[in-house]
């Protein structure tokens, strides 16, 4: 029975891990806080919850080595995936796929490493109320770290040019795809080397739902599905129209308003600029 529940419980592991990849990657893309800062810190929050509750029990059982042990052990395990993985992945050399970002994840992990063994090491005396200085210099470190990585999402230069009148979307250099809304690596071919460039701004409605509210509260209003003529696709609407005006494979243009201080994307139809 016990390799039963063994076995159940490792196919749920490997479902969940699944899911939280794939649902990761939608956050990364709906909030535009990007892959690599939902990566380092909501996934890898969500990975180490397991670990969290471990370290607690070892904790509560006054057995602080197993707690630390537990802790350095999967850093320690965590890195050696990185190679093993390279024997799995054959789309390509994990280290020279990654971000050159990830320089700055990885050494904030090597400096909150060195630390922590320092701080082991130097045994310092000092507290505030009942937390060690040692501690909360780690969590200031940890916190500054996640700053430092969002800082380098590439969606915020897409929103700063937005904001200035103008739309940007990203462009391989090595397969010569599109990509919208920004990411750090082509989902095409996992390339890094992006950069944005100015589309054509035409495109076609793929797909258009009308939103029906009271005219005290604005009216009714569309969403629609544009794909643009680069072959990438991103949701706004269409005005200009009446929203249950606006049809599947109508033709649409392009142009950046301001709503609340900040840029928007929005189509005209092609047909109603003529």
């Amino acid at each position: 029975m016990i390799w039963l529940t063994f076995v159940v419980s490792a196919a749920i592991v490997v479902v969940a891990a699944q899911k939280l990849a794939q649902y990761g990657d939608v956050i990364a893309i709906r909030t535009r806080l990007g892959g690599m800062f939902i990566g380092t810190l909501l996934l890898a929050a969500a990975t180490s919850l397991p670990e969290l509750l471990t370290t607690i029990s070892a904790i509560n059982q006054t057995v602080p080595d197993l707690a630390a042990g537990n802790i350095f052990g999967s850093c320690m395990f965590n890195m050696f995936m990185l190679g093993l993985l390279d024997l799995v992945v054959r789309r390509g050399r994990i280290l020279r796929v990654v971000l050159r970002n990830h320089a700055i994840s990885g050494g904030l992990a090597v400096l909150l490493g060195s630390l922590s063994v320092f701080f082991i090491l130097a045994e310092l005396p000092w507290a505030v109320g009942w937390i060690g200085l040692d501690s909360l210099s780690l969590m200031a470190v940890y916190v500054g770290g996640v700053w430092l990585l969002n800082s380098n999402n590439p969606g915020i230069a897409a929103e700063a040019e937005l904001d200035a009148g103008r739309f940007l979307i990203q462009h391989c250099g090595d397969c010569g795809r599109h990509v919208c809304y920004p990411r750090e690596v082509c989902p095409h071919c996992g390339s890094n080397a992006l950069e944005l460039v100015a589309p054509s701004g035409t495109g076609t409605v793929h797909a258009v739902t009308t939103v029906r509210r009271k005219p005290d509260a604005g009216g009714d209003y569309n969403v629609s599905l544009i794909e643009l003529d680069e072959g990438v696709r991103l949701m706004s609407r269409v005005e200009g129209v009446p929203p249950t005006a606006v049809a599947i494979g109508q033709r649409v243009k392009a142009r950046v308003t301001q709503h609340n201080g900040a840029g928007l994307v929005v189509f005209d139809g092609l047909e109603s600029q003529a």
